[in-house]
């Protein structure tokens, strides 16, 4: 049985209709709650169904109208090693009469399938697999159980192969931190600051192994009988702070600052010696040996708090930097950067240094929201409605699309995160596919007045399910025949395209697009770049280490 208030949560998240409170409890029911979980995603599918059946409606009533079928961009699916062409139709808004004599059919029997087929999923234990012609959108696999929360990061840097990030959820298993610190917050309230270099395995939310590292410890009422346990000995906090040091050579220590813990030493049938606020021992081979507590050898809350924060302005200083290079890039054409924007502003402006016009386009129907910084702005885009309207002028040869992002949900095929007006050939398109893969179409002469065919190369999914509700640097690069993907300064995907006519985009949309089939985004986004050239790996490297907020990998 789903919660009523859930229901409630879920239902305004996908009319676009959440307030700011109403998105945080939703983000902690989701971040707590398994079961959420799964009503989230089956109510994706139900939107994602009525996306899919209304699509394959007006498809078969503009075959039936037209008399010759049309083959959309997006029926084929293309990877990135391999080119494919489609021919595309697309009808912009105010198009053909079909619409004012079929619509209210549509709307009213989309809305009754839309309710059968909200109870058939709610009910059914056999949910449409991932992949399926069903289903348009599906969860992950698997999904594991989060037992805590990375809350905070300075000047971390993991293990290889690691990549954890502020506001991840963390299941069972070995955080392994090369230096710098971070906070963990746990499910049943426990608290741990973790200094570098450490290797701590998370058993459970209520138990730790501490292999090396400083651990500085926070047990509230809720989660008395926290343990850490390491080689030799176990602690079990009655309610209290704490300092545990294992050193990868040498002896282990526990410092107790407030309440009282139980120290257990392996091996033995002695029953716990128990510690008391001012308190420490040594945990040697032979016994505990008693010495002087010094809450000043760990790394307390407070502390990172104001660290955080240091590290947090200088990032942001180090972006600023960033943004202004590439403002004066001559190769500029458009960029975006909301972060200091004022919250009743609705022109959107070019920071490019050669614009000819900075206030080159419009927000519509978006809200603002939290960007990348403490304080700064992002545009939302939540309803179908919402979009931004722009301009970019000029001929290219070759491009560069460069996006900071939030992806919050994909309830359509495709999702715009850049769509032209002009169907002419050489148009450029940018966008996400169902499964959150970066898309590039590019518009090819077909002989056809306003009927290109369309060349589109799409990368594997980097907007994936467990990366939703987290900022991300999205980024395209084409130089005439070579296309490479990226995902936080990384090449995803390569792949060749044709050499097209001098390349355009001329008026555009950002976030959605003005065709029948919907593309519109969810999410956020708070700086969007587009130049005249092609960007080398290097410096998309470089955008992201500079650009990248607090706790998301770096080098």
């Amino acid at each position: 049985m789903t919660d009523p208030r859930l229901n409630v949560l879920l239902e305004k998240y996908y009319t676009g209709t959440l307030s700011e409170d109403d998105r945080a409890e939703l983000e902690r029911t989701l971040l707590s709650s398994a079961q959420a979980r799964a009503a989230f995603w089956d109510k994706a599918r139900v939107h994602s169904l009525l996306a899919r059946w209304g699509q394959e409606q007006w498809g078969r009533q503009m075959a039936g109208e037209a008399g010759t079928p049309k083959v959309s961009e997006g029926d084929r699916e293309v990877s990135p090693a391999v080119r494919s062409v489609a021919s595309r139709k697309e009808t912009a808004v105010g198009g053909p009469v079909w619409r004012s004599r079929w619509l209210p059919w549509f709307v009213a029997t989309a809305a009754c399938i839309g309710l059968v087929a909200f109870w058939l999923l709610r009910d059914s234990q056999d949910l449409p697999s991932p992949g399926s012609q069903l289903g348009v959108i599906a969860p992950p696999a698997t999904q594991t159980a989060g037992v805590a929360v990375l809350v905070s990061a300075v000047d971390a840097r993991w293990a290889r192969g690691a990549n954890f990030e502020i506001g991840q959820v963390l299941p069972a298993g070995t955080i392994r931190l090369e230096s710098g610190a971070v906070q963990v917050e746990f499910y049943s309230g426990a608290r741990l600051v973790i200094q570098g270099p450490a290797d701590v395995q998370i058993v459970s939310d209520m138990e730790v192994f501490c292999r090396s590292g400083r651990l500085s410890g926070y047990v509230p009422v809720p989660a008395r009988g926290f343990r850490v346990a390491a080689t030799g000995f176990t602690l079990v906090d009655l309610g209290t702070e704490f300092g545990v040091s294992v050193p990868p050579v040498g002896v282990p220590e526990v410092h107790v600052f407030t309440g009282e813990v139980e120290v257990s030493r392996a091996g033995t049938t002695s029953p716990p010696t128990k510690l008391t606020a001012g308190k420490a021992t040594r945990i040697e081979p032979q016994g505990l040996q008693s010495i002087a507590a010094s809450r000043g050898s760990f790394l307390g809350e407070n502390e990172l708090a104001q660290m955080a924060s240091g590290d947090v302005q200088r990032r942001k200083e180090a972006w600023q930097s960033a943004a202004s290079a590439i403002s004066r890039d001559p190769a500029t054409a458009l960029h975006l950067a909301f972060a200091d924007q004022n919250p009743w502003e609705r022109s959107v402006w070019n920071r490019a240094a050669g614009a000819t016009q900075p206030a080159s386009g419009s927000i519509v129907g978006c809200g603002w929201a939290d960007g990348r910084w403490p304080g700064s702005r992002a545009v939302e885009f939540k309803s179908a409605g919402d979009r931004i309207r722009v301009e970019v002028p000029g001929k290219f040869t070759a491009v560069t699309f460069i996006a900071w992002i939030r992806v919050d949900a994909l309830p359509n095929v495709y999702h715009a995160l850049l769509a032209p007006d002009s169907l002419s050939p050489g148009t450029l398109r940018w966008g996400l596919t169902d499964k959150g893969g970066l898309r590039i179409g590019i518009a090819r002469e077909s002989g056809r007045p306003n009927d290109p065919n369309w060349e589109a190369l799409n990368s594997p999914p980097v907007a994936t399910p467990d990366r939703f509700g987290r900022w991300m640097l999205l980024a395209t690069t084409f130089d005439g025949k070579n296309v490479r993907s990226f995902l936080d300064g990384q090449v995803v995907s390569t792949g060749e395209a044709f050499t097209p006519v001098p390349m355009s985009i001329g008026m555009a949309e950002i976030g959605n697009w003005r065709g029948e089939s919907p593309r519109f985004l969810q999410g956020r986004l708070d700086e969007l770049a587009i130049l005249s050239r092609a960007m080398t790996p290097e410096e998309i490297r470089s955008i992201y280490e500079q650009g990248r907020p607090a706790g998301m990998a770096g080098e």
